[in-house]
């Protein structure tokens, strides 16, 4: 994998990580000050809804989905748009996924790998943490991670990416108490599908991940091969 800090997106400093299987794409939100209503064509429909603070995300988002998808195909000149579940839709073949928090943006795309899962998280604080983590801590991975708040929030993450990865299949919601984190190290994660049903008995499990940390922030992504 190699980094360049370019894009084919005039005037906009993107980060790139191209791969063998993937692209991958970050823009921090400042970058993008005095160009929000440039890209506000990017907007979905129901966008007046949107507080400022979405729209931007959003529009961050859509770019470097814009990106990876051009330095992944050079025919593909499109953003995708929004599906009925607030989804991205991607071209034929294509497989990836767009996260954003207030500070930047990310999206990854492959038209070789079979299921593609990423997200960003801001890191949650202790109290936080406390109050919240029943919603999506099992007591198997409490064992795991105690209290620790940081491996709590790459918990969270990676369970936000192993949904991003399958729902394109699936199309159907799932909790983040249907998957459990098995392992974590000092750069990946080891996740557990626990849903039966059969849509679900053609992924194998446990199925891997990577995580690293940008710009204060947990990044978790799931590549699972064809």
């Amino acid at each position: 994998m190699y980094c360049i800090n370019s894009s084919y997106l005039e005037g906009i400093e993107v980060e790139t990580h191209k791969h063998d299987d993937y692209v991958l794409s970050f823009i921090d939100l400042p970058e993008l000050e005095d160009q929000w209503e440039k890209h506000s064509d990017l907007l979905p429909e129901n966008s007046e809804r949107f507080a400022e603070k979405r729209k931007k995300e959003f529009i961050a988002g859509r770019l470097c989905a814009l990106n990876s998808l051009f330095i992944l195909n050079n025919e593909f000149k499109t953003a995708p748009p929004v599906g009925e579940n607030r989804e991205p839709i991607w071209p034929s073949g294509v497989v990836g996924a767009i996260s954003h928090t207030r500070i930047q943006a990310a999206a990854i795309t492959s038209n070789s790998l079979s299921h593609l899962g990423l997200d960003i998280e801001s890191i949650i604080d202790s109290e936080r943490f406390n109050k919240i983590s029943s919603q999506f801590i099992a007591e198997s991975e409490r064992a795991i991670i105690g209290d620790d708040s940081y491996r709590g929030t790459i918990i969270f993450s990676a369970k936000e990416s192993l949904f991003k990865a399958l729902y394109p299949s699936v199309q159907t919601f799932f909790g983040f108490l249907d998957a459990q984190v098995i392992e974590i190290t000092e750069s990946s994660f080891t996740i557990s599908l626990l849903r039966k049903d059969s849509i679900f008995q053609s992924f194998k499990t446990p199925i891997s991940g990577q995580f690293w940390e940008r710009k204060g922030e947990i990044v978790t992504q799931i590549s699972i091969p064809k």
